[in-house]
């Protein structure tokens, strides 16, 4: 608040820059320049809310995920759904850089494409299991919904 009256920040975001391409997505010092548009708004003591406008998908992805999370540690109940985030995108981390090391780092191996029957019967069930939990979330969000806020 800023003398009684609320303070709103409208950050403007597009994808097609004219002369840097990508520019809101260039790293500066470690933060894209979106990433310290937010930062700096959210440590202003005068801004009640942030706001981020964009047509870029991979800003909405990252600025959906931010706020998401900055929300449930504002709210302070779902403290342990930020942790679970922040430990699956470390883990798809892991994983990114070992399909990109196996790319081009590593000398491929000709065996042959992996057959289904090859796989074992406790990794089959467990994937049927896991498709039909997302196929679930998927088309009826509103158990998964219902479940965190009650």
């Amino acid at each position: 608040m800023f003398k009684k009256k609320k303070v709103l920040a409208i950050i403007p975001a597009r994808s097609g820059s004219k002369g840097l391409k990508n520019k809101n997505l260039k790293k500066i010092g470690g933060f894209s320049l979106v990433e310290i548009a937010i930062k700096n708004s959210q440590i202003s003591k005068y801004l009640d809310k942030i706001i981020v406008t964009t047509d870029d998908p991979k800003i909405i992805k990252f600025q959906s995920k931010f706020f998401m999370l900055m929300a449930a540690v504002e709210n302070g109940h779902h403290i342990w759904l930020v942790i679970v985030a922040v430990l699956f995108a470390a883990v798809s981390a892991y994983y990114y850089f070992k399909i990109i090391q196996s790319m081009y780092f590593k000398e491929g191996k000709t065996s042959g494409i992996v057959k289904l029957d090859a796989l074992s019967k406790p990794f089959n069930i467990m994937l049927v299991v896991i498709v039909v939990i997302i196929l679930i979330i998927g088309v009826y969000p509103e158990i998964l919904i219902g479940w965190m806020y009650h």
